[in-house]
């Protein structure tokens, strides 16, 4: 909620460095427009994307990116834009017309976020409605959208990707849990909606990289620092710890077209 197109330029930055011939997308549509909920923003990210496209005829490869909750706009705009392989075709699936390689989301929550433990059931209707509209409603699984971005069509999108990269933060973040941005049903008190999805999600390859920042431990800004937030002077001070991680990201942006498809769910822990 509230990003801005700047918020990731550290990232394209390190991935300027990865491979200069890349072109980043750095969505602005919806700044100041994410309350609508999160089948309007990924239809402002799928604009973006086809108008990109269109005037840049020379690309041939696409990944995606999103942070936070760029990562459900992502998932649901890779949904829409996706081309299925055609019968008897020599093409492959394709992503907007273009060759899917990575799909990496960064602190995201793909389970929704109805356990936060600073906001009660009894603040996720009304309360959290009137703060952050249609997005609360959705990120609360009060609406059947994120149950519905799990069915087979939404799945066929996320498998055409070589490579699925999940980030997430280990502890300190107040905004989203360990188990919904590493899509993981297992953790305590995910409840059976969660699990289902998670199940659904889990069907594909991922590599699962969980951060942990130590000195964070008990001040709740992971959230930012993960993404090395960057929209200002001062943010990209406070949060430049989270550079190494968006070098990884970066890292695995560059790399996906030259490494093998990935064929296994992998899990690691990144100490920042």
């Amino acid at each position: 909620l509230g990003g801005t197109s700047r918020d990731l330029l550290r990232f394209e930055q390190a991935l300027m460095a990865c491979d200069a011939s890349v072109l980043a997308l750095a969505i602005s549509g919806n700044e100041g427009r994410t309350k609508d909920g999160v089948r309007a923003g990924s239809a402002r990210v799928e604009r973006e994307v086809r108008a990109a496209v269109a005037n840049h005829p020379s690309l041939r490869r696409i990944s995606f990116v999103g942070n936070s909750l760029g990562g459900l706009y992502v998932r649901e705009a890779a949904c829409a834009l996706h081309e299925p392989r055609r019968p008897f075709g020599l093409r492959g699936e394709r992503i907007a017309g273009l060759a899917p390689e990575a799909f990496v989301t960064i602190a995201s929550p793909h389970l929704g976020t109805r356990l936060l433990p600073w906001c009660p059931p009894a603040l996720q209707g009304l309360p959290a409605r009137a703060f952050a509209g249609q997005t609360a409603s959705d990120l609360f699984l009060r609406t059947l959208v994120l149950a519905d971005m799990t069915d087979e069509r939404h799945l066929r999108a996320l498998r055409a990707f070589r490579r699925r990269v999940l980030y997430a933060n280990a502890g300190g973040d107040a905004m989203v849990q360990p188990y919904t941005a590493a899509i993981d049903g297992a953790r305590r008190g995910v409840g059976p909606r969660e699990r289902k999805m998670a199940s659904r999600l889990r069907s594909m390859p991922w590599r699962t990289v969980l951060v942990e920042f130590r000195w964070l431990r008990f001040v709740p800004i992971a959230h930012n620092m993960i993404c090395a937030l960057s929209r200002d002077a001062v943010c990209r001070a406070v949060f430049a710890r989270g550079g190494a991680v968006v070098d990884d990201a970066a890292a695995s942006v560059c790399c996906s077209c030259t490494r093998p498809a990935q064929l296994r769910s992998t899990c690691e822990t990144f100490r920042a």
